[in-house]
């Protein structure tokens, strides 16, 4: 199941389940894709992620039309994506900072 294809169903059951399967993978950090595959945000990779903040950040009119609860979902996983793309630049700038210091050595 994806909520991607239930929400375009009429709201219902389908509905209501597929919005909080959404704030389950929330709760776990992970992204769920157009065909159901479930990715935790920690092994998307970077590209994966830049295109999946675009996605959401283009596509919000459509989910505040949806709902205010889906539209809010939206926006908690867009904050996540940004945290991880956060995390993973203070990782490379520690990383390129450290090998900058054993060169020096």
């Amino acid at each position: 199941m994806s909520y991607y294809t239930d929400l375009d169903n009429d709201r219902g059951a389908d509905y209501e389940s597929a919005v909080e399967q959404m704030e389950d993978d929330i709760a776990e950090e992970q992204w769920r894709t157009r065909d159901g595959k479930v990715v935790p945000i920690k092994g998307m990779k970077t590209s994966h992620i830049r295109n999946t903040i675009r996605l959401i950040t283009r596509n919000m009119d459509v989910y505040e039309d949806e709902s205010e609860r889906y539209a809010e979902n939206r926006r908690i996983q867009r904050e996540q994506l940004e945290e991880e793309l956060e995390r993973r630049k203070k990782c490379a700038a520690q990383r390129q900072k450290s090998e900058g210091i054993e060169e020096e050595e």
